[in-house]
């Protein structure tokens, strides 16, 4: 299978790392900060991708000090929320979509581009990065990642 790639021309000026993690409930901030700050100790670009709405996500990212971040966003009209999503859902192969949209918008090349994920959802972000971590996965991508080689780590702790 061929898989999507994250340009690395490394002859690209400003070319660097770049970090991404998907967000979820159970990676709390207190958990995630060290490895972030290793990152961006590193030099690393960092970026949040997640399924969950930018307004619950915008403040924790801005906390945990990421670079950026794409999220899923609601639609707003007259300053009200509809219940539905503006543009393309941040999920599974929409996280691919909007990464792709986001790249176009922020022309930047990366030598190599780590991505961290719990959940099979993110299977096709997971096989375009360089390195590919499973954090406290699912079964599903528990097992992916074993048949893979991919590291598998914990943020939950002893």
């Amino acid at each position: 299978m061929r898989r999507p790639r994250v340009s690395t021309d490394s002859t690209v000026p400003g070319a660097a790392h770049c970090t991404l993690a998907s967000a979820t409930a159970s990676h709390s901030r207190r958990r995630s900060s060290p490895l972030i700050a290793q990152h961006k100790a590193a030099g690393d670009f960092t970026l949040i991708m997640t399924a969950t709405n930018r307004y619950i996500t915008a403040p924790i990212a801005e906390r945990l000090g990421v670079d950026a971040l794409i999220a899923t966003d609601p639609e707003e009209i007259d300053g009200r929320f509809t219940g539905r999503i503006s543009g393309v859902p941040n999920f599974q192969q929409g996280k691919v979509i909007r990464l792709a949209q986001w790249r176009e918008d922020h022309p930047q090349t990366f030598e190599h581009v780590t991505f961290y994920s719990d959940s099979r959802n993110d299977l096709p972000l997971l096989e375009a990065a360089d390195l590919a971590v499973a954090i406290d996965p699912d079964p599903v991508l528990k097992l992916e990642a074993e048949q893979r080689g991919w590291p598998i780590r914990s943020l939950r702790g002893g």
